[in-house]
């Protein structure tokens, strides 16, 4: 999906690449299995703790109006980019969203959170739906995203590249998700290899 210059898994580090997953239909709307996804990556890089990237693709589904794709990619531009990835990174195919971005990019500008973006969306859909619960999932991680791109080979879904640092992610998310011991071991062995303590990595 993406082209990648040198220096981009430099830049990672030791990451976990995430694919796309299949939930058979009769689990998609169960609030659970979405969570047992996240348990069962968090569980592994607890086991693993070197690991402390995860990324990959995250889709919006061509179902989404391009008012509403322009709006999402302008709100991630402004405010959830990777500047010092971004451009290490290149889509194979362009989305094709230019007049619409355009059109949206000052509407960005009073969506300063997660929330009002979801509302911005809802506004512009005629059916009920806000930005795809994965963005949402990602964002919520401290996802950080590189580039777009448009799948003619998978329903013509928008790709956004993401990146996760794990030892960013709030604490009380990654024990929800590793487990208190697998959350504290997996900080501990970054904090010691960046040369910092717990109040250090807050912002405290």
């Amino acid at each position: 999906l993406f082209k990648f210059r040198r220096g981009f898994f430099d830049r990672l580090g030791p990451a976990l690449e995430l694919g796309r997953s299949f939930v058979v239909p009769e689990r998609q709307r169960d609030g659970q299995t979405l969570g047992l996804l996240w348990k069962g990556i968090a569980r592994f890089v607890a086991g693993h703790p070197r690991y402390r990237t995860l990324f990959g693709p995250v889709s919006i589904s061509a179902v989404y109006s391009k008012a509403s794709q322009a709006l999402m990619v302008e709100w991630i531009k402004r405010f959830a980019m990777a500047d010092g990835l971004k451009a290490l990174v290149r889509p194979r195919h362009r989305p094709r969203l230019g007049a619409h971005c355009r059109a949206v990019r000052e509407t960005t500008l009073a969506l300063e959170g997660l929330n009002e973006l979801s509302a911005g969306v809802l506004d512009l859909e005629p059916e009920p739906r806000g930005v795809p619960v994965l963005v949402r999932e990602y964002l919520k991680l401290g996802g950080r995203f590189c580039a777009f791109h448009r799948d003619p080979d998978f329903a013509d879904v928008l790709d956004a590249l993401v990146v996760v640092d794990l030892f960013g992610t709030p604490r009380r998310v990654l024990e929800r998700n590793m487990g208190p011991e697998g959350a504290e071991r997996f900080l501990a062995f970054h904090a010691e290899r960046a040369g910092v303590g717990e109040g250090e990595r807050l912002g405290a």
